[in-house]
C-alpha cells in the first residue's frame, strides 16, 4: 500500500484527476475510491494567524483542495495523478490510522 497526498485547485479538480487516473468514481454524485483504495476527502485547509482585537482567532484559507489516499498505486497511476500529488506534508491535518 502507498500513501498518496493530493492537493487540486478545487474539488471538482480532484476529483477529474482521480477519475482520469482509475483510482476513484463518481457514484450517485459522490467521489468514490476503486477497489483496494482509500480516500480520506479533507477539503479547504486554514491556520490561525493570530487574534483579532476581540481576541477571536483569525484564519487564513491555505492554498488548494486536500485529499489523502491510500492504496495499490502503480506508477501509471502516480503518473496521471502528478498534477496533484504533493510531497509528504513536515506536519499532516490527517493521517491514516
Amino acid at each position: 500500500m502507498i500513501d498518496v497526498y493530493l492537493r487540486a485547485d478545487s474539488a471538482i479538480a480532484l476529483e477529474a484527476a482521480t477519475v482520469a487516473a482509475g483510482v476513484c468514481e463518481i457514484f450517485d454524485g459522490s467521489l468514490v475510491p476503486a477497489d483496494g483504495f482509500a480516500i480520506d476527502v479533507i477539503g479547504r485547509l486554514s491556520r490561525i494567524t493570530g487574534l483579532d482585537e476581540d481576541g477571536q482567532p483569525v484564519a487564513e484559507v491555505l492554498p488548494g483542495y486536500h485529499a489523502n489516499m491510500r492504496g495499490p498505486f502503480t506508477e501509471e497511476h502516480l503518473s496521471q495523478l502528478a498534477g496533484v500529488v504533493i510531497p509528504e506534508p513536515a506536519n499532516p491535518v490527517r493521517v491514516w490510522a
